[in-house]
């Protein structure tokens, strides 16, 4: 029922792929406008592609310029000190963008630059009501009495029709622009609820332009990835340390339906969630039915913590490598809580289960 938008998320996933590529001549360009309101602010030139900082500038009588270097079509985010999401531009090299906006706007802004950069601010305005709309729910969701079922039916709607919202304007976007490197970011980054088929079959209308892109190709390989754990799919196999630091494999639980439950303890909406699973659990466990948790977390004694202050009882495992959790890696987890059901022949059954979901979906397999 939690909704989290992470416009940008997935850019980490470029940034761990084209960090592979090959090298590229590099070429400058500059980023110059107006900051109304700005004076003795910085901005901050960033390559999205390994988030490293390109140029600084303190804004100056409102105006202020930044250069950067290109290797290849690369996309850069424009970041004004403590004003959230950033500008996003792309470049070749050789090209100058003008940007022209106002502290209290900010990210909201006038540009002037090539295509790709126009398009990206297509993205950035298309998906910004969203951003809102996701943000009202979400605080909506953190104060939400779970005890009230009106309540809960009510946000829960407003969570759905807000998915099928996001899916459709992202659909849209990526009709009208399929010449634009933009349109793969909305594809990975905004389009989590659809199946990995689906978002190729998005993909492959975009021009051989843009999915010639390095862009283009890591979201390729990211959706033949997703693929790899979508519903039907074989459920890969992993062995990870469970809390007495013993080896558990996932294939001991073969011949069981097992809930794979990604989580940490430093993850607000899982802990919210976890007590929906642990109904679950106990409703079922005597039917052929166990959860198996994987836990992001870094600190061993904060995850020992969370399952007794939980009361998870079933096992537990973790390599306490964060987001670099090998497991979480393999299903190509990108946000928490999220879950895969697998059934007795090791096949993923269904996927990313939420509250009366996963009683449901329990309900209907082992009658």
């Amino acid at each position: 029922m939690k909704i989290i938008i992470k416009s940008g998320l997935l850019l980490s996933v470029f940034a761990l792929s084209i960090s592979l590529s090959s090298p590229a001549q590099e070429k400058t360009f500059v980023i110059k406008g107006t900051v109304e309101g700005g004076d003795g602010n910085t901005v901050t030139l960033f390559n999205v592609d390994n988030s490293k900082k390109e140029d600084a500038a303190v804004i100056r009588n409102d105006q202020f310029e930044l250069k950067g270097k290109a290797t290849g079509l690369s996309v850069f985010a424009v970041s004004l000190k403590d004003s959230g999401f950033p500008i996003f531009v792309v470049s070749n090299g050789e090209d100058t963008t003008i940007i022209n906006t106002s502290v209290k706007t900010y990210p909201q802004a006038n540009v002037t630059g090539n295509a790709q950069t126009m398009a990206m601010q297509e993205y950035q305005k298309e998906f910004d009501p969203l951003v809102a709309l996701a943000k009202k729910i979400n605080s909506e969701s953190s104060t939400l009495d779970e005890n009230d079922s009106v309540a809960v039916a009510s946000l829960q709607k407003q969570a759905e029709a807000f998915n099928r919202q996001m899916v459709n304007t992202g659909i849209a976007f990526i009709q009208y622009h399929p010449e634009a490197v933009a349109s793969v970011f909305v594809l990975m980054n905004e389009m989590h609820t659809m199946q990995p088929q689906e978002l190729l079959t998005l993909y492959n209308t975009l021009t051989d332009n843009v999915k010639n892109t390095r862009y283009g190709k890591i979201t390729q390989t990211n959706i033949q990835l997703m693929a790899a754990t979508a519903v039907g799919a074989d459920a890969p196999g992993f062995t990870m340390n469970n809390t007495k630091g013993e080896p558990v494999s996932l294939s001991s639980f073969r011949g069981k339906y097992v809930l794979v439950d990604f989580w940490a303890s430093w993850c607000t909406y899982c802990r919210a969630e976890n007590p929906n699973v642990v109904k679950a659990f106990n409703q079922f466990k005597n039917k052929n039915f166990t959860v198996l948790g994987v836990s992001l977390d870094n600190s061993r004694e904060g995850w020992l913590t969370a399952i007794r202050q939980d009361d998870l009882p079933w096992t537990q495992v973790s390599d306490l490598q964060g987001w670099s959790n090998a497991a979480a890696l393999l299903y190509h987890v990108y946000s928490i809580p999220a879950n895969f059901l697998i059934g007795p022949q090791g096949k993923i059954i269904a996927k990313n289960l939420r509250g009366p979901e996963l009683e449901d979906e329990l309900a209907k397999v082992l009658k």
